[in-house]
């Protein structure tokens, strides 16, 4: 953890979505290997599966299409099938939440605090997810990644969403879980708290983040105990 600076000035909240408020890579591996599986595919490690994580999409077919020796046009059907898989589990059970959620959610919004969700994801599933989570009343902005120029680790969506609160960059807490996600948060000029999913922080990354917490219980406990403060 870098030197905690003055957060006297913070405004509001940036959520990522992926990896920080739901459970979604490991759900998005077992998947996988579950769509790999019903055509007669070996498993890809969870190791192996978060050497994709951050990677564009042709690096990560690249390496998901290993569990079929690399035939495209096999891992073109599992790809398919692992989409009708994500789509179903998300409608009928929503995706699981990471823990602290829920507790983080309902303190924000008894302080009165704006919430914005920027993630990659396109605005559509973003919005999906949300809905079927049951939190999406929680967030006053939502940016997807279909909305900005530029995609993590360039700070564009941050931004964007900081201008829709209406408030600067500087005053929100961006609350991240990738590499990619801090070093956004951290060009924006924000407040960033990495949360860790499946990757652990490496020293440079750090050194870009204000805190590193185990959970989402950390940031709601750090709010209580008055060590993050939000102005009206």
């Amino acid at each position: 953890m870098t030197e905690m600076r003055d957060v006297a000035t913070l405004a509001a909240v940036i959520f990522d979505m992926d990896g920080l408020m739901f459970d979604t890579e490991r759900l998005g591996w077992r998947l996988l290997n579950q769509a790999g599986a019903e055509f007669g595919c070996e498993p890809l490690s969870m190791e192996r599966y978060t050497q994709a994580i951050g990677k564009t999409h042709q690096e990560t077919q690249k390496i998901f299409s290993e569990m079929c020796a690399g035939d495209k046009a096999t891992y073109r059907a599992i790809e398919a099938r692992f989409w009708e898989l994500d789509r179903d589990y998300i409608r009928n059970q929503g995706p699981p939440k990471k823990p602290g959620l829920i507790e983080l959610l309902s303190v924000l919004r008894d302080k009165s605090v704006p919430c914005a969700l920027a993630s990659s994801t396109r605005t559509e599933r973003v919005k999906e997810h949300l809905i079927s989570a049951q939190v999406e009343e929680y967030f006053q902005v939502v940016v997807g990644g279909d909305q900005a120029p530029a995609s993590k680790p360039a700070p564009d969506i941050f931004l964007m969403a900081a201008e829709r609160l209406g408030v600067a960059s500087q005053q929100c807490l961006v609350l991240e879980d990738s590499f990619a996600g801090v070093q956004a948060g951290h060009g924006a000029g924000a407040y960033v708290i990495m949360v860790p999913d499946v990757l652990q922080p490496t020293p440079g990354i750090r050194e870009q983040a204000d805190q590193v917490l185990e959970s989402l219980l950390g940031v709601v406990h750090l709010i209580k105990a008055g060590q993050l403060t939000f102005s009206s």
